[in-house]
Order: structure tokens, then sequence, then C-alpha cells
């Protein structure tokens, strides 16, 4: 008689990359303990392919039973497959639903996705203000995609960034604050070379 496979057995595996036993080990928590971050894992492998033959559909059906038990993460995929089509139809509407849910748990890629929905007025209304905010909190937890999209906006602002705004102001973390705006550097730095 074996012993019952813990998450951690599972990660071990991943890590490792002996996916197709963890996928095993996590396919069993998922079902007998509805373990959310097991629900995401088997979502994150088969739309990646590792351990098992890659089928969208059949992750999103993970991703979302792993969202409606909370997971942030399972919440931006989701936003991240309606926005892009992976195993869906594009559904705008549908995206901003999952980024506002994995937002309000605080997810730095969500609030970076649901910003460029706001920048582009897609499944919601077009707020560059809005869009601004959310690349701000992103950037904050050091998201170089969303240090890059705030810097873009500063760049591209038209009256609605007062000019001794901080895209950083809300930084408490001096580390964090000096981290951050080296990359904003940086990512001017390379946007400008893009124009």
């Amino acid at each position: 008689m074996g012993y019952a496979q813990s998450f951690e057995d599972g990660q071990r595996a991943y890590e490792v990359k002996n996916f197709e036993t963890a996928f095993v080990i996590f396919s069993e928590i998922a079902n007998t303990e509805n373990d959310h971050r097991a629900q995401f894992v088997i979502g994150e492998m088969l739309m990646n392919g590792r351990g098992v033959t890659k089928d969208e559909r059949a992750a999103i059906s993970w991703f979302e039973m792993s969202a409606n038990n909370e997971n942030a993460y399972a919440q931006a995929m989701l936003g991240t497959a309606y926005s892009k089509g992976l195993g869906v139809q594009v559904d705008y509407k549908q995206a901003a639903f999952w980024f506002f849910k994995a937002v309000e748990q605080d997810n730095a890629a969500a609030q970076n996705e649901l910003g460029n929905l706001f920048k582009e007025g897609k499944g919601v209304s077009k707020e560059m203000r809005r869009a601004f905010e959310l690349y701000e909190s992103s950037a904050i937890a050091c998201s170089e995609e969303a240090q890059y999209n705030l810097n873009k906006c500063c760049a591209k602002a038209k009256g609605w960034l007062k000019i001794n705004e901080s895209p950083l102001s809300g930084m408490r973390n001096q580390h964090k604050l000096d981290l951050c705006k080296r990359n904003l550097i940086l990512g001017q730095y390379y946007f400008l070379e893009m124009v």
C-alpha cells in the first residue's frame, strides 16, 4: 500500500523535469483534494504540453476550476486565454472579468494586462488614467513589462498626468524603489531606441 502523494512531491518531480510523474501526482491531488494549486499546474502543463499532449481546451477547464477556487494565477491565465484566444474564442469582456478577479488579489501580471485592455478600450472603456494606475501598481511589484508600459504612458501623457507625479509614488521599500527606477530607466532607453 503506497502513501498519498503531496503537492510538494509533485513540485519536486516538476522541478527535475519529470513531468509525467508530476502530472499524475497533481491530478490525484486536484481530483481528491480539490486543490487549486494542483488544478492550476495541471492547466499550465496541458497549455504548454509538459508531460502530456498539449490541449488548450482541457487546460482552460483546469484553469476555470482553479480560478473558481480563488487562485489568482489561474484567474490571470484565463484573462490571458480570453484576450489571446488560447483554447477559447477571443472575448475581451471575459478577459477583463478574469483580470479584474486576479487584480483584486494584487496579481501584478493581471494588473499589467488589464492596463492594456483599458489602454486599448477592449472589453472595457478606453481610459488612459486607469491604464496608468494599473501599470503603476504592477510596476511597483517590479513587473518589467508594466514598467515599460508605464514608461510609454508617461512619454505619451496628454494632460492627465501631472508633471510632478511620480510613477512610483506608492513605493515603500527603498530597495524595490531603486530596482524599479533602474528598470524604468532601462525601459525608457529601450523605448527610445525603438522609436
